[in-house]
Parts: C-alpha cells; structure tokens; sequence
C-alpha cells in the first residue's frame, strides 16, 4: 500500500523560504515542506520570489515592504490568485494553509483537496473564533500551543502541532551567562512587557531581539 500522499502547502507571500531573518511563519514552513519531502511525500509548496529551490515562488520580492500597510490585502489576494490559479486542474489529499483567513476560505471552496489543514498562526481572539466556528466542522484547524488553544475551549481543533525546532541549529551549551532572550516582533500582542517583569522578578538580564512596529 503507497502510502504517499500529495500535498500542497500555501506559505504566506511576504519572504522567502527559509526566511533570511524575519519570518516565523516562513520558518515553520520550511522546516515542514523539508521533514515531509524527506519522508517521501509528494510536495508542491507556494511561496515568495527568492525561495529555495522546489518552491513554486508566486509573490514578487518587493512586497515584503507591504506588509502592515494599505497594500497588504491586495497583495495578499493577488497572489492567493495565482496560487489557486495554479492548482486549477490538479488534485491534492490535503492543501495546508498558512497564508491566513482568505487561504483558508479559498482552500475550503476550491474543490481541489477533500482535507484542508489550517495552522492559526494568530492570537485566537474574537473576532477570529468567530470565523473558524464558522469553518470547524469543515477545516481541520490546528493550534500552536496549548495556551493557544485553551484560550477558544469551544473551537474544534484538529490538534496541536507546536512550532518546529531545527535541533543541530540550536545545540544546548554547558556554559552559559544566565540571561533571558525573547525573540519576537516587537509589538504588544506578542508580550515584551511580560518578558520584563519576568526578568525584573527574576534579576536578570534581558534581551529583546526582533524587527520593531
């Protein structure tokens, strides 16, 4: 019994996979497209102009700096366009989506794959629950964290899948300076000032690293 299956990823289309710094979301899926291939799966993954090499790249580079502005929706749809575009006359098993609410809508009503997989990337906050109520019985939504999950107990998850980490990029040290790093966008909803009382309870030295909103 074969049992590979074909599977399309949908990346977001503001940098490259891998990224070449910012983008976690990119890193996520990069990680994934590469531990999949590895296992034998048949692979087509969507993403932004100076991607590595068997990625389909359907988002020019310059639309990076769009991102967080008024252009970010258009760019966004357009290249959800192309995407959908290109899968016009193939069939997938699963489509899995990173690029957002309107990916995910359009996985759901493009009639290519009878599984969609949606990662929430986000916050899962109303008005966002709102909308994947809607969805819950048709997409199989996947939290990252079990924070994350606990914060909609009436949403209908397929599962939690934390964030991967590459290993051999990240080998543990036996010496250290004890210091706390976060690293994130710099910006509210990611928690900054709870990493400072953190670390002004705790009496050490903390590092802020990521690109500042």
């Amino acid at each position: 019994m074969d049992d590979t299956l074909r599977i399309a990823i949908v990346a977001p289309p503001w940098y490259p996979l891998p990224p070449r710094g910012y983008g976690g979301t990119e890193l996520v899926v990069h990680l994934l497209h590469s531990e999949l291939r590895r296992l034998g799966h048949d692979l087509t993954v969507y993403g932004a102009a100076g991607s590595e090499a068997g990625v389909t790249m359907l988002a020019d580079a310059a639309w990076s700096h769009d991102l967080g502005g008024p252009h970010e929706r258009p760019r966004e749809a357009t290249y959800l366009a192309r995407v959908y575009a290109d899968m016009a006359n193939r069939r997938f098993d699963v489509i899995h989506d990173h690029a957002g609410f309107d990916g995910l809508l359009l996985a759901l009503h493009s009639g290519v794959a009878p599984v969609v997989v949606h990662t929430i990337h986000g916050e899962l906050v109303e008005p966002m629950t709102t909308l994947y109520k809607e969805v819950d019985a048709r997409a199989r939504l996947c939290a990252i964290s079990l924070s994350q999950a606990a914060s909609a107990p009436a949403l209908k998850l397929a599962g939690i899948v934390h964030n991967a980490v590459e290993l051999p990029t990240a080998p543990p040290s036996a010496t250290h300076e004890r210091y706390l790093i976060e690293v994130a966008r710099i910006t509210p909803d990611k928690g900054q000032h709870l990493a400072i009382q953190v670390a002004q309870q705790s009496g050490r030295k903390l590092i802020l690293a990521g690109k500042v909103e």
